[in-house]
């Protein structure tokens, strides 16, 4: 027996054994159900209907919802219960997305970084390939004394290795699971504190007339706290990027002292970057592919 308390000054009816309370508001309501739905991965709707204290059509309207939210997915007759991919894999799946083009943006960026540096590598899964190419590097003693401040739990958990000639500072800041990285206001208030030699961000989309952007206000915060600090800016974009221009407006690409992107850019989009003042460098066409650093 399932017994809710009152509401105003009206006593409630227990609900049976085994049934839905779908009797609060909309929102409340639909918590419960999904708790429910939760139990196990699949349910008739049959079922459902069966033991929810409501109309079908009010529960066909809260499950439409859910399935709106991404929580379930309706099929004939069943609902299956979703859940949340894992952080990681939704990580892999990034750094899979356009790999060989972010690993020719990496090297060419590496290009620019000496030993002694200070930099600050943002959290895409492009500064991710700076990053592993950076660590080859310094495993080889080509590069040392260089100082890495980041946001990302994948780039700090890469660098601080014992064996490193290099420094590692994490910003700090409110964990974001789907980003895997730190961001607010405590992320954003430690950046001030620091002065970079360099700084390397990267964007969800990039074009002349709306220049580097994202989809997210986590990141663009960040950004736009980290760039002033650097009298060197570098925003590495892959080409699949060009010409997508996304709802938050990081900059423009003038803002930028370097520009790096690939060769498969289309031609005249790269000659009218160009004639705008940006400098845009093409990575190598032919940098081999690299495994990914242990």
């Amino acid at each position: 027996m399932v017994e809710f308390g009152k509401m105003g000054n009206r006593p409630q009816k227990s609900i049976g054994p085994g049934r839905l309370d779908m009797r609060r508001t909309p929102a409340i309501r639909r918590q419960k159900l999904l708790a429910f739905l939760k139990q196990k991965a699949r349910h008739q709707i049959k079922d459902l209907v069966a033991r929810a204290d409501t109309s079908e059509a009010t529960l066909h309207r809260d499950l439409d919802v859910l399935q709106r939210e991404g929580h379930i997915r309706k099929s004939y007759g069943c609902v299956e219960v979703l859940g949340a991919p894992p952080v990681f894999l939704e990580y892999q799946k990034r750094l899979g997305q356009q790999a060989d083009r972010k690993r020719r943006l990496a090297a060419k960026a590496l290009e620019y970084i000496q030993p002694g540096d200070h930099l600050f590598l943002d959290a895409s899964s492009t500064c991710y390939y700076l990053a592993e190419a950076l660590v080859r590097s310094a495993s080889t003693g080509r590069i040392d004394g260089v100082t890495v401040v980041t946001n990302s739990v994948h780039i700090l958990a890469l660098c601080a290795r014992a064996d490193l000639p290099l420094t590692v500072i994490a910003t700090g800041g409110q964990f974001a699971p789907a980003l895997n990285a730190f961001f607010g206001e405590l992320a954003a208030d430690s950046l001030p504190r620091m002065r970079f030699g360099k700084v390397f961000v990267s964007g969800a989309g990039f074009s002349l007339a709306a220049g580097l952007t994202t989809t997210s206000d986590h990141i663009l915060g960040l950004l736009r706290a980290v760039m002033p600090l650097s009298s060197e800016t570098f925003c590495l974009v892959d080409s699949s990027k060009c010409g997508r221009d996304c709802l938050l407006r990081v900059g423009d690409l003038q803002a930028f002292g370097t520009v790096i992107t690939d060769p498969d850019i289309d031609p005249a989009t790269r000659d009218a970057i160009r004639e705008a003042g940006v400098n845009l460098v093409l990575a190598d066409a032919d940098e081999p592919k690299q495994e990914a650093a242990s």
